[in-house]
């Protein structure tokens, strides 16, 4: 019977819990919440959760498939995690440079 519950259900480990937490995070929560900050003026945590996790799933399926599709960029594990990654990065990236654009136009 042990080995039965085994094969159903693998014991997980440590790193594969970190794994599955980290995941669900870039892919379904942080790059819906980056761009949640950048073009949305919501303060309630609910509707910014809501909102993020929404954003998140529609973002980063549309880049994958955008990035396959007219880039040819091929699906794997290590595309996907690098797609995640620059779809939260971006938005940082660009609040940035809205925030330096002033300070930039003064001195010149």
């Amino acid at each position: 019977m042990e080995a039965f519950n085994d094969f159903v259900a693998p014991p997980i480990g440590a790193v594969e819990v970190l794994r599955i937490i980290l995941a669900v995070l870039l892919f379904f929560f942080l790059p819906g919440f980056a761009w949640s900050l950048l073009l949305s003026r919501v303060k309630a945590v609910l509707e910014r959760v809501a909102l993020s996790i929404g954003l998140s799933i529609a973002l980063v399926t549309l880049a994958i498939l955008g990035t396959n599709i007219f880039l040819d960029v091929p699906i794997t594990a290590t595309n996907t995690i690098f797609i995640g990654l620059a779809l939260t990065a971006l938005p940082f990236l660009i609040k940035a440079l809205l925030r330096l654009k002033p300070r930039l136009l003064r001195k010149s």
